[in-house]
């Protein structure tokens, strides 16, 4: 459902729902406070991310006034056969999102950039190319989370002064100064839009009824 879709779904449903529901949003723009004004259910938002579909990643999770401990406990208990729950404050939303559920295609999106690269100047086979770079990617997952590494420890651990992956590195650095405040900037314009969207459906449902 997108979210402009939720004024109307809301309203359609609004007779069904009582206090002893939860509703579970799962779309980042759509504010908690405005499924509380529109329904008197109890409210939590759940960001999931694709990564959820191998066991793996955080879900974020963000819960209404209305949210019991014994609510969270079933809803956490049900998110954690399938990835890590994480309580993030609703203001958080699109950055964590950004990052946990956004991530994966902006990761994938680099790494196709790399291996249509590798092959174009140097022929590997971009199957080769590709499987390389995806193992490469869940050992140093693997490595920041249960190898305790931070990301400044890796790099300590692999970078030799004045060796290639120093070099590369260095390439890196000069490269993506602006890459990612440029991407943070352009996720949060097209959120702030879509909330600013939502808080004037909402605002039009509530003066009808």
């Amino acid at each position: 459902m997108k979210p402009l879709d939720f004024p109307s779904v809301l309203s359609e449903i609004k007779d069904v729902l009582t206090e002893r529901q939860i509703i579970v949003s799962i779309t980042s723009p759509v504010q908690i406070e405005m499924l509380e004004r529109a329904v008197p259910s109890r409210i939590a938002k759940i960001i999931p991310s694709i990564t959820h579909s191998v066991q793996s990643g955080a879900s974020l999770c963000i819960y209404g006034s209305r949210i019991e401990p014994e609510d969270r406990l079933l809803l956490e208990q049900l998110l954690s056969s399938i990835s890590t729950p994480l309580i993030i404050k609703e203001e958080q939303t699109r950055i964590a999102s950004d990052i946990s559920s956004c991530g994966p295609a902006f990761i994938a999106f680099i790494l196709q950039r790399w291996a249509e690269t590798a092959v174009e100047m140097t022929g590997i086979d971009r199957a080769d190319a590709l499987y390389l770079g995806s193992q490469m990617l869940l050992g140093t997952g693997k490595l920041l989370t249960e190898g305790g590494l931070s990301p400044e420890e890796l790099q300590r651990r692999v970078a030799v002064p004045g060796g290639i992956t120093a070099e590369g590195i260095a390439i890196l650095d000069s490269g993506l100064q602006d890459v990612f405040s440029k991407l943070i900037n352009a996720t949060h314009q097209k959120y702030n839009e879509d909330l600013d969207k939502l808080d004037k459906l909402f605002s039009e449902i509530q003066n009808e009824q």
